[in-house]
């Protein structure tokens, strides 16, 4: 494997920070995105929280551009969030589901590449795939 372990220690900071992002302005963020007047209505500076996501994002792009490659950091952010759209029936459960999808995606990919030795950004992007099939069917038999 090419990831170190100051780089899984890294990869640990992150997510506690982001974990922690999302306990403290999950709502304003949500507020923020519905409506901006809303939000300035209710205290909420849209200005602020949206420096403060885009920071956070731009964070989490770079670190996982260094680790997996650019090609695979758009399926990394994409997949997770349509399988969550594809099983999730609000917004709480959206970003609930999104957030384990990507996280057990990335463990098991993980697992995955080390057992199997294939590259581990193609795993976890083939593990995150097979997710949104599953979330994909599941949704297809409910309707």
């Amino acid at each position: 494997m090419s990831i170190t372990p100051n780089d899984l220690l890294l990869l640990v900071i992150v997510f506690v920070i982001v974990i922690a992002f999302w306990l403290i302005y999950l709502k304003k963020v949500f507020i923020v995105g519905f409506n901006a007047d809303i939000a300035k209505s209710r205290g909420i500076s849209p200005i602020a929280t949206e420096i403060a996501f885009t920071v956070l994002l731009a964070i989490v792009v770079a670190l996982s551009i260094q680790w997996i490659g650019i090609l695979l950091v758009n399926s990394l952010l994409i997949l997770p969030a349509a399988a969550a759209r594809n099983i999730a029936k609000g917004i709480k459960q959206y970003t609930f589901f999104a957030v384990i999808i990507a996280f057990l995606g990335g463990l098991i990919g993980l697992i995955l590449s080390y057992y199997f030795e294939t590259a581990s950004g193609a795993t976890i992007v083939l593990v995150l795939a097979v997710f949104y099939s599953l979330s994909f069917i599941a949704k297809k038999s409910r309707e």
